[in-house]
């Protein structure tokens, strides 16, 4: 007798596992935004998967993202039938304030990031080109002088000093542009110095949202040994 009851039970156990998966539901969840989490009946769902196996029937749903509304419906699932959960959560009003402000003080450090490396290399750049044009025009003048170093023939005499001035002038003048570049090079530097300083200093807001608290994975869970839930939590002690 107890032979036929053992096997009696290992069938109805087995009927019982198998008409389970036959009657398996699945949730498509499409929720933005993606970092939103998920509750199904208490348990909380692993983060960014957008099919979730479960059973048919109803099944309370909670969805949580930070400074965002949080969101409780009911749904109903038929079996063997996939669901479509299309959900988009409605930012709050301190939430909105807070983007403003971190995106405006974002925007801020980064300028000051990026604003030294445009001066520097701008200044960089542009006192290379005018040492290079100096350079050229200082040995310009050093050519014209030695060509007529020896002439006594008062034409070529003019033409030496209409020349040689021509040359000096472009020379003096290629001079002051690498001075000036020389000058804002050293004070690119400079503000760079303290540009970067305080973008270190600058700290951006953090958002802290009241409802966070409330989203503790504390619910149902599906027992292992039948179809049944139990409430499941976890508790640390501080032991000396």
């Amino acid at each position: 007798m107890m032979k036929y009851l053992t096997i009696g039970a290992i069938l109805l156990l087995t009927y019982q596992s198998l008409k389970a998966q036959v009657d398996d539901s699945y949730l498509r969840c499409l929720i933005y935004p993606n970092n939103t989490r998920l509750k199904i009946d208490g348990v909380l769902q692993p983060e960014k998967k957008t099919l979730l196996k479960t059973t048919h029937g109803a099944h309370k749903i909670q969805l949580w993202s930070e400074g965002h509304y949080v969101k409780d419906t009911t749904i109903f699932l038929n079996a063997k039938d996939t669901l479509t959960f299309l959900v988009l959560m409605t930012k709050t009003p301190e939430y909105k304030e807070h983007l403003l402000v971190h995106n405006k003080m974002e925007t801020r450090k980064n300028t000051l990031i990026v604003t030294p490396t445009l001066l520097v290399g701008g200044s960089l750049v542009f006192s290379t080109v005018t040492y290079l044009s100096t350079k050229k025009a200082y040995n310009n003048l050093s050519d014209i002088q030695k060509k007529y170093e020896d002439e006594i023939i008062v034409p070529l005499v003019h033409r030496k000093a209409e020349e040689q001035a021509a040359a000096k002038t472009k020379f003096v003048k290629q001079r002051n542009l690498y001075r000036l570049s020389v000058g804002l090079l050293t004070a690119s530097v400079v503000s760079s110095y303290f540009m970067i300083k305080a973008a270190r200093k600058t700290k951006l807001p953090v958002f802290q949202d009241d409802n966070a608290i409330h989203w503790q994975p504390l619910g149902l869970v599906p027992l292992q040994h039948n179809n049944g839930y139990g409430l499941q939590t976890t508790l640390t002690f501080s032991l000396k």
